[in-house]
């Protein structure tokens, strides 16, 4: 979903080995966009940790473009694992 201020993009199924290339070809293009950036992750599945790093790489080039970016709607599962794997110090040192 986009609006002239807003993109929400939608994760769904696995962000792994096998899907963080196409994961992050598909997100470079906000990089830069002005818009406030929404990961809507109610239907991610599965994360490892080249997905973990992948969603960090397009975290920081948002904010480092100066985007405002949200990740909602995940597991309490998956936020322990991100947790685990470093992903909110990693981002949070960006902002």
């Amino acid at each position: 979903m986009e609006t002239d201020e807003q993109v929400t993009i939608k994760v769904d199924g696995e962000l792994a080995i096998e899907t963080v290339e196409e994961f992050e070809a598909a997100t470079a293009r906000w990089t830069g966009s002005g818009k406030q950036i929404e990961l809507d992750c109610r239907c991610l599945a599965f994360i490892d940790s080249t997905g973990v790093s992948g969603l960090i790489k397009a975290v920081v080039r948002w904010q480092a473009s100066g985007a405002q970016v949200a990740v909602n709607n995940l597991s309490d599962d998956l936020k322990e694992m991100l947790g685990i794997l470093g992903f909110y110090e990693a981002i949070s040192d960006q902002g």
